[in-house]
């Protein structure tokens, strides 16, 4: 299976597991019941649990190739009866600040921003003790209900007074605008980025260094215009559910 640079596989499911090599590039999985959002990369095995509905983002700028093994029977009476995926799919996909942050009968994976990164050892670890969040222990969510203009949240650290988190943009992409309840910096970290501030019609140029500084209730949205994948840093206070807007 390969995904291009910035593409997606529309939702869908499988009757059996399925499972995923992945081989180059890498590949965000989405479970669109619960929000998680899993980040494979070359080498890394993953399995899919029957009859979950999942969405494949590519956010960066290499094509992602995977290679996936359905035992038996491949595709669902649903699909059979409708080859299209996404029309088979009748609830909202569960998305940061989307019109779903869960589905009933299903764990959201947005509670753990609560508190993140969880006490995984809290019986060892004192009060005073020092978290180190490596990478691969960031929470990763889709920020945005429509894959063609979503973009991936990955949160170090969520509480309701703070929540420091990336934005990875895709190369030609603009993201669904949305209003953050707290004030909000962004530090582009490389390569220039636009940010489109929708009540002023004012676009903001920054470029590598910059700091953007975002009031509370204000509707943005991001604008990568180049063939490269952009990572911003993000950091929000206080943190509470936002809102998505149309733009």
């Amino acid at each position: 299976m390969s995904v291009a640079p910035g593409d997606f596989f529309e939702n869908g499911n499988h009757p059996n597991v399925e499972t995923y090599y992945q081989m180059s590039g890498t590949l965000h999985v989405q479970n669109a019941d619960t929000g998680e959002v899993v980040e494979i990369r070359p080498g890394d095995g993953f399995v899919m649990p029957a009859f979950e509905y999942h969405i494949g983002h590519n956010f960066s700028t290499e094509e992602s190739l995977t290679l996936c093994c359905v035992p038996g029977e491949s595709h669902t009476q649903e699909f059979r009866n409708n080859p299209i995926l996404a029309e088979n799919y009748t609830r909202n996909p569960v998305t940061l600040f989307g019109e779903s942050t869960a589905n009933e009968g299903f764990p959201s994976q947005f509670k753990k921003l609560a508190a993140w990164p969880a006490p995984t050892h809290a019986i060892e670890r004192g009060k005073s003790d020092f978290v180190p969040v490596p990478r691969s222990d960031w929470l990763n969510v889709v920020l945005g209900a429509d894959p063609r203009y979503a973009v991936l949240a990955s949160f170090y650290y969520s509480s309701p007074q703070l929540a420091a988190y990336s934005v990875t943009v895709p190369p030609n992409r603009i993201s669904q605008a949305h209003a953050i309840n707290g004030e909000t910096v962004i530090y582009v970290r490389h390569r220039d980025l636009i940010i489109d501030v929708l009540d002023t019609g004012e676009s903001l140029y920054a470029e590598e260094g910059d700091a953007v500084f975002i009031p509370p209730g204000v509707r943005f949205q991001y604008q990568n215009r180049g063939d490269k994948t952009i990572e911003v840093m993000v950091f929000s206070s206080p943190w509470e559910p936002a809102t998505l807007f149309p733009g």
